[in-house]
């Protein structure tokens, strides 16, 4: 009984990771693209490998982090990192201000 009592807090307390769509409209292609999640506690939690994701293109990725950011490369090899970026409704969108 304890340990099924046990097993359904574990469970309830879970969280349940979304499907979060991340959009780059930097008006630069993203070459070995990785996008890294942020908790609230400002650490990292992972990251997702996405590859390419070309200008007006959107990747997918699933998190229960309330934040994140990219870290790529554009076509001459050179790195490319955004600003933390809040997820909203499930949604992200990359301009060229958000980047560094």
């Amino acid at each position: 009984m304890i340990l099924l009592f046990s097993l359904l807090v574990l469970v309830s307390c879970a969280k349940e990771s979304r499907s979060v769509t991340v959009t780059n409209l930097s008006g630069i292609d993203w070459y070995q693209t990785q996008v890294w999640f942020v908790t609230n506690i400002d650490e990292l939690d992972g990251y997702t490998e996405v590859g390419t994701v070309e200008i007006g293109s959107s990747c997918k990725v699933r998190t229960d982090c309330p934040m994140l950011y990219i870290s790529a490369k554009d076509n001459n090899g050179k790195m490319i990192m955004s600003h933390k970026k809040s997820i909203l409704y499930s949604e992200v969108t990359i301009h060229k201000s958000d980047l560094y």
